[in-house]
This record gives C-alpha cells, sequence and structure tokens, in this order.
C-alpha cells in the first residue's frame, strides 16, 4: 500500500518476529468505535482483544477539511474515546479504516514493461482516471493475476485517497498518542475478513450500519467497486414496504446494472450472484429474504473468520452476531497481523 509502512519495508526483507509491531485494528464508524486485536494460534489467527464504544456524537471525521475546527464536541470525543482504548489494549501502534467518501477505485492496464517501475506508471497516469492531482493523494494497488503469459500487460486496480483525509486522520491518532502504521478502506478489510484468499468469484459486500450501507465489489480477488448509501437502517428493517426501503432496492440494482455494463479497463465483469452481508443490522429479521427477493441473487451471512480459523476447529468466544459488527475490524487486524 502506497502509505503502509508495513509494505515499504516488507518490499526489501519480513519483518523479524521479535521486531513485530503489537498492532490493534481500529474501524472507526460514524456511530461506534470499534478495535480488534489477533493472535496467532494452532487453530490459526484468533480474536485476542476487542472492544466496541458508542460515541455520543456522529463522528463526521471524513468530512474534516485542513481548515476545519477540531475542537467541536463530535471531534474532542473521539480522541477521548481512543486515548481509553489505548490504555485497555496497551499499545500505541494501530491499523485503521478509512471510509469510502472520498475513495477513487478504478481498473486499467500498463504496459509489462512497467513492472519495475510500477508506482510511479501509476502515479503518471493518476490523472487520467481521477479528478485530483498525484501529488494530493496517497494509493493503493492490486495486480489481477490470472496465468497471464510473459509480456501481457499488467492487469491492475487502483484504490486512490485524498492526502487531506489521511492528514485529518493521523492528527486526531496523534492526538490520542496513537501511532497509525497503516490506513486501508473500508471496503478492502471488509473483503480481506469476508472473502475467502484466492477466491476469484464476484461478490456484493453490504454492510449494514445505522445511517448507511457501506457497499463494495469484489472480482478476481480485488475490490473494485464501492461507494456508501446514506440512509435510515433502522427504517428499512421495521418496514421493509417503505420508501426508504424501495430507495434502497433502487440504489443497489443500480450498483448491479452498473457493474455488469461497465466495462472499465476493457473487462467485461462477471455477474454478481452474491451477497455476502454484515454490520449492526444483518441478523435483523427478514433483511435476507428482502434483499434476495428484490435484487434476485443469492444473500449469505458473512464469515469475518474465512480468513482467520476454521469455525470446525475453534469457537471464538465471540458471538457471531456481535462478530459481523466486527467485520472491518477483523479485515484490518487480519492486515496487521500478517503485515500483507
Amino acid at each position: 500500500m502506497a502509505f503502509s509502512f508495513f509494505k515499504k519495508i516488507n518490499n526489501f526483507f519480513p519483518t523479524p518476529r521479535f521486531l513485530s509491531f503489537d498492532l490493534v485494528s481500529l474501524d472507526i464508524t460514524p456511530r461506534y468505535i470499534r478495535a480488534m486485536k489477533l493472535r496467532e494460534s494452532k487453530y490459526g489467527i484468533i480474536p485476542d482483544y476487542y472492544k466496541e464504544i458508542k460515541l455520543k456524537n456522529k463522528n463526521e471525521l471524513s468530512s474534516f477539511g485542513s481548515k476545519r475546527d477540531f475542537s467541536t464536541e463530535a471531534f474532542t470525543e473521539i480522541v477521548d474515546v481512543l486515548k481509553n482504548l489505548k490504555k485497555d489494549f496497551k499499545s500505541k501502534f494501530v491499523v485503521v479504516s478509512l471510509p469510502e467518501t472520498n475513495t477513487y477505485i478504478y481498473r486499467t492496464k500498463l504496459p509489462a514493461e512497467s513492472i519495475k517501475t510500477l508506482i510511479p506508471a501509476i502515479r503518471f497516469n493518476l490523472e487520467e482516471n481521477v479528478p485530483l492531482k498525484a501529488d494530493d493523494v496517497n494509493f493503493d494497488y492490486f495486480i489481477i493475476d490470472d496465468d497471464k503469459k510473459p509480456g501481457d500487460d499488467i492487469d491492475i486496480v487502483i484504490s486512490v485517497f485524498p492526502k487531506e483525509i489521511i492528514n485529518v486522520y493521523t492528527k486526531t491518532l496523534k492526538m490520542a498518542g496513537l501511532f497509525p502504521i497503516s490506513f486501508q478502506s473500508e471496503s478492502v478489510s471488509l473483503s480481506r475478513a469476508t472473502v475467502r484468499k484466492g477466491d476469484k468469484d464476484t461478490y456484493l459486500l453490504l454492510r449494514f450500519l445505522r445511517d448507511q450501507v457501506n457497499v463494495g465489489v469484489v472480482e478476481d480477488g480485488a475490490v473494485q467497486y464501492a461507494t456508501i448509501i446514506h440512509t435510515d437502517v433502522d427504517k428499512i428493517v421495521n418496514d421493509y414496504g417503505s420508501e426508504t426501503a424501495s430507495d434502497l432496492n433502487e440504489s443497489l440494482n443500480k450498483t448491479l446494472i452498473y457493474w455488469f455494463t461497465n466495462k472499465q479497463g476493457g473487462v467485461q465483469h462477471k455477474k454478481i450472484e452474491t451477497a455476502l452481508i454484515s454490520g449492526d443490522y444483518a441478523l435483523s429479521d427478514g433483511l435476507r429474504e428482502f434483499l434476495e427477493k428484490k435484487l434476485k441473487i443469492n444473500v449469505e451471512m458473512a464469515n469475518v473468520w474465512s480468513n482467520c480459523f476454521s469455525l470446525d476447529d475453534y469457537v471464538p468466544k465471540i458471538k457471531k452476531g456481535e462478530s459481523l459488527n466486527y467485520a472491518v475490524a477483523v479485515g484490518l487486524a487480519i492486515k496487521g497481523i500478517t503485515h500483507a
């Protein structure tokens, strides 16, 4: 990741075990802050510490610009919560989620010879694909590996974040005495937790929070589309016949149509046949049935431990319903412990 400490150093040499950071993941949502720490065991990587704090004020960190007021009650609350969490997990090193609010994702192809200078090559073409200057962003990339022959173009997915947003989160964390080792988008974290590594099928990822639904599409192992639908999820789960529920259905169907008809990077995408749901409302009565009926696809409850351990071998203390709230935090924690 272009804004990941680990990716920079691990390209040259692996991190010795005794130098590994004691990392905790932080998923900062509009209404909650969730922390997760994993540890290695004979069963795989299992939860070692997790905690959820409900915020009194709605978090709007992603809307803070460099000239915004950092003394508001909402901002102060976030810093105080983070300080208290730091006392609990006794580490200052964290990996942190970033919202999709200002994210740009695109798929493109680069000449095979670009592999030796990939980051400069991406940066050179960046402004052709996003409405931001290359100097004002950080980016992450994922190479689609489908057994291409030597000399074939590099098929690559690029995620772009404005530096201004990263700077706001970094400042917030440092005020709480925390050091961010890496940032990762919510959709990528969600994918890392819920889509088994090596699975190249296409999935619609849906995370239901109180004020929004996080939407992502994963294909060939990479998140290639992400957005946020702002809505009142309480209204939806209380009345699936409501106008709010109808609006959500319309937005999600537009996503399905856009995905299948958009040939970004000259690629014909595969039809989405399965949705994986997680988040605060994932176990709400009737939600799966509503989505299956309206979207005409298979809807499954996500397994946030897909890349951690087998539930046949180990059953964590955290209940399934609660674990669905930690989907992004788990994905972040996987990144933290594997340095991937």
